[in-house]
């Protein structure tokens, strides 16, 4: 398949939680890290922008997921590049189980960092060599996501070293599971997240305290919204939707 980079991943025991299923970090993991490879193979990874003084910056993400793979089971990981949506650069996936089947979509969007001033840039010649697929996994036009009106949930986080990424700064997975460990009761009801959406508007550093607070719209919807308490600075709004995988749902 032209312009797709895949990967194929089992998913190891420790990568796997109730009932021996992947974890929701685990397959972000398997997103962050294919899309990772592909940079690097292509030369325009996060690495070969900052010799270039710049960095990759995820600006919104979208994950629907059907069925979450159990240890032991391989996974296809398969990403690609749809194009430009100025000053925003998008990237897609779709995980596949061992029968072919889909387990999950993917898409996100991104911006060019100067890392001098912080402003975005354009790619300037970066991506020439790599030719889009014009294919989205999934069609989002990223529309701002709605602010927090009533939390019923709060969660506080200190920022761990192991919490960071190349650029310094909270790894955008953690963003999430965050998010997902503030109304993780849902967990003990059978429900998991099949959606997330996040709006990533500020960053949080090592020994930052975060906030994750949680509005409960009813029918497993959900907003959130992340603070850093030093200066209730808007880190990033989710919107999660919890339910029953396929598979479970069929039995």
């Amino acid at each position: 398949m032209s312009g797709i980079h895949q990967i194929t991943y089992r998913v190891r025991p420790y990568e796997a939680g109730y009932q021996a299923k992947a974890k929701l970090d685990t397959l972000l993991n398997y997103l962050q890290d294919a899309a990772y490879e592909h940079s690097v193979s292509r030369g325009f990874s996060a690495l070969d922008l900052f010799r270039r003084g710049l960095t990759w910056v995820l600006s919104r993400y979208h994950i629907t997921i059907r069925r979450y793979p159990e240890a032991g089971q391989q996974v296809t990981v398969r990403t690609w590049y749809p194009g430009p949506q100025k000053p925003f650069y998008l990237r897609d996936w779709e995980v596949v189980g061992d029968a072919g089947d889909v387990l999950a979509l993917a898409t996100s969007s991104w911006l060019i960092l100067d890392l001098a001033t912080m402003k975005p840039v354009d790619d300037n010649g970066l991506l020439d060599g790599l030719k889009p697929r014009p294919v989205r996994a999934l069609d989002d036009p990223f529309h701002p996501l709605p602010g927090l009106e009533a939390p019923h949930a709060e969660a506080r986080f200190m920022v761990r070293l192991s919490d960071t990424d190349l650029n310094r700064h909270v790894n955008h997975v953690h963003y999430i599971q965050w998010a997902v460990e503030s109304v993780s009761r849902l967990a003990a009801g059978g429900m998991v997240p099949l959606e997330v959406e996040a709006g990533y508007r500020a960053e949080a550093r090592f020994e930052d305290n975060v906030t994750a607070r949680a509005q409960d719209l009813g029918e497993g919807l959900f907003h959130h919204q992340l603070l850093r308490d030093g200066d209730q600075k808007e880190l990033t709004r989710l919107r999660t939707r919890w339910g029953i995988p396929e598979d479970r749902a069929a039995t």
